[in-house]
C-alpha cells in the first residue's frame, strides 16, 4: 500500500497500517524518478513534501491530450 496525503506524514502511521492489515505499507515518493535542482529542493525536503506533492506531481507529469 502507497500513502500519499498529509495523513501520511503521521508520525509511526506507516507502521501502524502495516501491523493492522499485514500489508507492506509505505509511504509514496513521486520524485523517486525525477531529478531536482539540489538548491531548490534537496532531500529532507523531499522526504517532507512528497506525500502532499504526490498529485500535482502526477498531473504535471501528464501530457496535453491525456485520457484520465
Amino acid at each position: 500500500m502507497l500513502l500519499s496525503g498529509g495523513g501520511a506524514l503521521i508520525h509511526g502511521m506507516t507502521t501502524d497500517l502495516n501491523r493492522r492489515l499485514g500489508l507492506e505499507v509505505e509511504m509514496i515518493d513521486p520524485f523517486k524518478k525525477i531529478t531536482c535542482n539540489k538548491s531548490i529542493l534537496d532531500k529532507e525536503a523531499e522526504g517532507r513534501l512528497g506525500p502532499i506533492a504526490a498529485v500535482g506531481v502526477g498531473l504535471a507529469l501528464r501530457n496535453v491530450g491525456d485520457k484520465a
